[in-house]
């Protein structure tokens, strides 16, 4: 028998308690609205900081400012970066194992195949997109590296996490996501492996190429993600039932540009010549950083909700 809930004239009517609950239609349209709006700002990302020599000019002052910085500490964040093709990899196999167990293959095979999708877009991209030498650079040099395929592949392992993951846990797995992708686009920019552009455009390319995808497959895979029902569990882990209102998404975002800013400030060198502005690769660290919180939080936002309506009655179905 459905749970009822009694309301005003006290008449009784069903309570969705399904996470979820919006039809696919409505998903899958927001996922595409998403991802054409990422497509766009992935061409005016091209157009305004790879065509032009304003734009040029701008990638090469943030990109030297990262020597405002200990060379050590460069060093070592170079040296973690080295891992992130056997972390996404990792990161895969967790997508297919996360979906099998839920008894969800379908969905974890598209969501990875929109993963190495993402992949293979950047790398395409990169071989073939001209950069014309508009101004000449301080060190980074003339060759084409937008978008940034590294950041790219995070960035959609990690969405693809978030297609695949349990409603009911979205919230928390979002909040984590965030959190690794603002960091990763940091540390790329810190170690001096992606001019600030390449990494803006490396996460917004996966979230135009990931949020069709996972719109498709909401679309057409059986037994859709999006209408799984949210029964009680008997053990959840701390804190995953999290599910972020507008604001509280805003303060976390504000928290990471803090934390890049301040991480950047803790690493400074004392002396800098005048190439190397401190303040420049501050700024767009903390763009970054909240730029690529921000993108997560919205594509979370685009799967549907994430916690269960609940109750609003009593179990008996009465006011």
């Amino acid at each position: 028998m459905p749970v009822t809930d009694g309301d005003e004239c006290g008449s009784v009517r069903p309570v969705d308690t399904a996470i979820g609950s919006d039809r696919p239609v409505v998903v899958a349209a927001r996922l595409v609205l998403l991802g054409s709006i990422a497509a766009v700002v992935m061409v005016g990302l091209y157009a305004a900081m790879v065509r032009t020599s304003t734009g040029q000019r701008l990638d090469d002052v943030v990109f030297e400012g990262r020597k405002a910085t200990f060379l050590g500490a460069r060093r070592a964040v170079a040296l973690v970066l080295t891992a992130t093709v056997p972390a996404v990899l990792v990161g895969w196999m967790t997508i297919v194992v996360a979906a099998v167990r839920r008894r969800r293959t379908v969905d974890g095979l598209i969501t990875l195949a929109g993963v190495v999708a993402t992949v293979v877009v950047a790398r395409a991209l990169k071989a073939e997109l001209p950069r014309p030498g508009l101004f000449v650079p301080a060190f980074a040099g003339d060759a084409n590296s937008f978008p940034s395929g590294h950041t790219a592949a995070v960035t959609a392992t990690l969405l693809g996490g978030l297609a695949v993951c349990r409603p009911d846990v979205r919230g928390t797995a979002a909040v984590a996501a965030a959190a690794v992708v603002a960091a990763y686009s940091v540390a790329m920019l810190y170690s001096g492996w992606h001019r600030p552009a390449d990494i803006a455009a490396g996460v917004v390319l996966a979230t135009a190429v990931m949020a069709p995808t996972i719109a498709a497959r909401v679309l057409f895979a059986p037994d859709p993600l999006i209408e799984e029902a949210a029964g009680p569990r008997p053990a959840v882990l701390l804190g995953s039932t999290i599910a972020l209102d507008g604001w509280s998404r805003f303060w976390v975002v504000v928290a990471l540009a803090v934390g890049s800013a301040a991480s950047t400030l803790a690493l400074r060198r004392p002396v800098s010549d005048l190439t190397q502005s401190l303040v420049a690769h501050l700024v767009a660290a903390s763009l970054s950083a909240a730029g690529a919180g921000a993108l997560v939080f919205v594509f979370a936002a685009a799967l549907g909700p994430r916690r269960p309506t609940g109750l609003k009655g009593s179990e008996t179905g009465t006011r």
